[in-house]
C-alpha cells in the first residue's frame, strides 16, 4: 500500500486522451519535453537505473519506461485490478502547465475519434499522472504478449521504418489529423505541437496526442512548441506544423532538407497527377508570412480533399504513345464494366447482357430478392413493397454501390447477434482474407463463378435458409486504403445481443451509425424512438468502434420471418453456394 495520499486531479471529469514524444519548448521551460504517450520516437530510452526511484502510482504497476523528457516520463503500466496494460504518464507537481494543457483539452474538446483519449487523471502527494490506452505495437502484434519488447507505433517510427509513404496514404493520414485539429479549433483551442512523434496509431486509426501545450486560441504565445515545426515568427501554427509533417511523409527527408524544397531544389518522389497540387498545398501551408497560409484546419482539409479527388478521378488506365511530349490538363474519366443488372437466370428475365454501372451519388448497400415461383416477388430491393419479411428459400444478391473506387468491407449480423464476414473475406471465414485487395466501385455478391455448379442450375445468388427469426443486419465499411493486417475486425464486432424484430415489415438504414431519414430509396419502417432496441444499441456500439477505422459506414437492418432450423456457419441465415 502506498504511503502517498491519492486524490483526483483538478481537471474536471476524467475522459479521454493519450500522448507521445519528441522535443518541445515552452517559454517557461529550458528543457525539452515529451508528449504524453506510449513511446519515445526520437530517443532510445535506457532501462531504469537500479537507484532511480520508481513513482508509486495507485492501482498501477509500472513496468517499463517508454518515453520521457523535461515535463515527465511515460511508463508502460499494468492495472493491478484487471491486468490491463496502459500508458501512464507521470510528471511532478512543479509542471503545472502540463496539467493545464490536459485540462483545456478535456474541458474544451472532449472525445474525438482522432484525438488520443485520456482515461484517468489523478495525483499523489508528489505527482500528477495520466492513464491512456497504448498505441498499436510497432511490431504488429494484435495484443501485448511481451511487455519488455513493446514499442509504440508513432508516425515518426513508422516513417523511419517505411521511408517515404505513397501519396495516397500520406494524404489519408493528414486528413485524419486535420479532422482532429478542426475539432479543436472549433472549440477555441490549438494543439501547438503537431509533429510525427505526437501522432500515433491506435487500432488502425492515426490520432493526435500530447496535449501538454494545448492552449486557448486567444492565448497563443511565440516560442511555444517544437522549434523545427514553428513558423519563422515563432508563433505556433497547427497547419504549418502539419504541412512540415506531410512533407516528411511524402519526401522521406528530414526537415533540414525543407529549405531545398522551398527553393525548388528538392522534388517530391511522387510523379503523378497530384505532385504539382501537393507541392502547392505544402507551399501554402508552410508560407513564411502568416497571411499567406491556410487560415484554419478546415481550409487546409478542403484543399487536401480536392487533391485527393484528383487522384480518385484520374484515368484508371493510360496509354503511353511515342511522340507525346506532355500531357495538358487532367481528364476525368472512369469506365466501369458492369455485370448484368438483372442476374436471375431462369429464363424469365428479358434484360440479359451486360451494362456499365456508373459511380453512385452515395455509398449504399442493399439486397435484391427473388422468391422462386412467385412472380410478385422478383428483383425487389429491401425498400420496395412486398420485399419484407425475407423468408426461407428467398434468393438474393448483396448489392453495393460506391461514390468512388475504394476498399469495401462487408459483415453480416444475424438475429442471434453473431457477426460473420461477407467480403473481401471468404464468406463466413474471418481467417480467409485475400492477400491482395482491389479498389472497386460496385459489387454484386456472390460474384460470378462459372465453375459454381449452382450457377449452372440457374440460381441467381445466395439463398436464405431456415433459422431463427429477427432482424438481419448488413454492414458496409469503406476505406481509401486496405485495412491494416494487424487490425482484428472480428474482435471489433464481437458478439451482439439478440436482434428481435419489431414487426414483419421492419427495415431501418444507418449512415455512420445514425438512423438515415429522408432518403426516398432507403425509407425507414422502424420505431427509432425505442432507444433500448438491440438493433439501435448495436449501431451505437459499432459507431464507436468503426468510426476511427473507416471513412464511411452504411448499414441496413431488416426483418427475417421466423422459421425452424439451425443457422449454417458460413453466413447466418444464408446458404452460401
Amino acid at each position: 500500500m502506498s504511503a502517498e495520499k491519492t486524490k483526483q486531479a483538478p481537471v474536471g471529469k476524467a475522459t479521454h486522451l493519450v500522448e507521445e514524444p519528441d522535443q518541445v519548448v515552452d517559454p517557461n521551460e529550458t528543457k525539452s519535453s515529451p508528449p504524453l504517450g506510449p513511446g519515445a520516437d526520437t530517443v532510445d530510452y535506457p532501462k531504469r537505473a537500479a537507484a532511480e526511484p520508481l513513482p508509486d502510482i495507485p492501482n498501477f504497476e509500472l513496468i517499463k519506461l517508454i518515453g520521457g523528457g523535461g515535463f515527465g516520463k511515460v511508463w508502460l503500466g499494468r492495472n493491478r485490478h484487471v491486468g490491463q496494460f496502459q500508458a501512464v504518464k507521470v510528471f511532478p507537481k512543479t509542471k503545472q502547465q502540463e496539467l493545464d494543457g490536459i485540462r483545456e483539452c478535456v474541458q474544451r474538446a472532449g472525445e474525438h475519434p482522432h484525438l488520443v483519449p485520456v482515461q484517468l487523471v489523478g495525483e499523489t502527494d508528489e505527482w500528477f499522472y495520466c492513464v491512456m490506452p497504448l498505441a498499436d505495437d510497432a511490431k504488429g502484434q494484435a495484443d501485448l504478449r511481451s511487455p519488455e519488447d513493446y514499442e509504440a507505433l508513432t508516425l515518426a517510427r513508422y516513417l523511419r521504418r517505411r521511408g517515404p509513404l505513397p501519396t495516397e496514404e500520406a494524404l489519408q493520414i493528414a486528413d485524419q489529423i486535420l479532422t482532429a485539429l478542426e475539432h479543436l479549433q472549433s472549440r477555441g483551442a490549438i494543439h501547438a505541437d503537431v509533429k510525427p512523434a505526437n501522432i500515433l496509431r491506435h487500432k488502425g486509426a492515426w490520432k493526435l496526442a500530447d496535449f501538454g501545450l494545448l492552449t486557448p486560441s486567444e492565448q497563443v504565445r511565440s516560442g511555444r512548441g517544437t522549434p523545427v515545426y514553428l513558423p519563422p515568427d515563432g508563433k505556433p501554427d497547427d497547419q504549418y506544423a502539419l504541412g512540415k509533417t506531410l512533407f516528411r511523409m511524402v519526401s522521406g527527408a528530414e526537415l533540414d532538407r525543407f529549405p531545398d524544397f522551398l527553393a525548388g531544389k528538392l522534388s517530391l518522389p511522387a510523379n503523378n497527377s497530384q505532385s504539382d497540387g501537393l507541392r502547392l498545398l505544402l507551399l501554402k501551408a508552410c508560407a513564411g508570412e502568416a497571411a499567406q497560409r491556410f487560415r484554419n484546419a478546415a481550409d487546409m482539409r478542403q484543399a487536401l480533399r480536392s487533391l485527393q479527388a484528383v487522384r480518385r478521378t484520374r484515368f484508371l488506365w493510360a496509354a503511353a504513345l511515342a511522340g507525346i511530349a506532355a500531357v495538358i490538363g487532367i481528364v476525368f474519366l472512369v469506365v466501369w464494366l458492369g455485370r448484368n443488372e438483372s442476374p436471375a437466370k431462369d429464363g424469365n428475365n428479358a434484360n440479359a447482357g451486360t451494362a456499365p454501372i456508373p459511380l453512385a451519388q452515395k455509398d449504399t448497400i442493399n439486397l435484391r430478392l427473388w422468391e422462386p415461383g412467385n412472380p410478385s416477388r422478383r428483383d425487389l430491393r429491401l425498400h420496395q413493397a412486398g420485399a419484407l419479411p425475407v423468408k426461407p428459400g428467398d434468393e438474393f444478391f448483396v448489392e453495393v454501390r460506391l461514390k468512388r473506387p475504394a476498399y469495401p468491407y462487408i459483415v453480416w449480423i444475424d438475429p442471434e447477434g453473431k457477426a460473420v464476414p461477407v467480403y473481401p473475406y471468404a464468406p463466413g471465414r474471418w481467417n480467409k482474407r485475400p492477400a491482395k485487395e482491389q479498389r472497386v466501385a460496385h459489387l454484386d455478391l456472390p460474384e460470378d463463378d462459372p465453375a459454381d455448379p449452382d450457377r449452372a442450375k440457374g440460381r441467381p445468388g445466395w439463398t436464405f435458409s431456415e433459422g431463427p427469426g429477427g432482424m438481419e443486419t448488413l454492414v458496409l465499411m469503406v476505406r481509401d486504403t486496405p485495412l491494416p493486417r494487424d487490425i482484428d475486425l472480428e474482435q471489433s464486432f464481437g458478439q451482439f445481443p439478440k436482434q428481435p424484430t419489431q414487426h414483419r415489415q421492419a427495415v431501418v438504414w444507418f449512415e455512420n451509425g445514425e438512423v438515415l431519414h429522408g432518403d426516398p430509396d432507403r425509407g425507414v419502417n422502424f420505431d427509432v424512438a425505442r432507444i433500448d432496441d438491440p438493433v439501435l444499441q448495436s449501431q451505437r456500439l459499432l459507431k464507436t468502434k468503426l468510426q476511427p477505422l473507416f471513412s464511411s459506414t452504411q448499414a441496413v437492418s431488416f426483418a427475417n420471418r421466423p422459421s425452424v432450423g439451425d443457422v449454417p456457419e458460413a453466413v447466418p441465415g444464408v446458404e452460401v453456394p
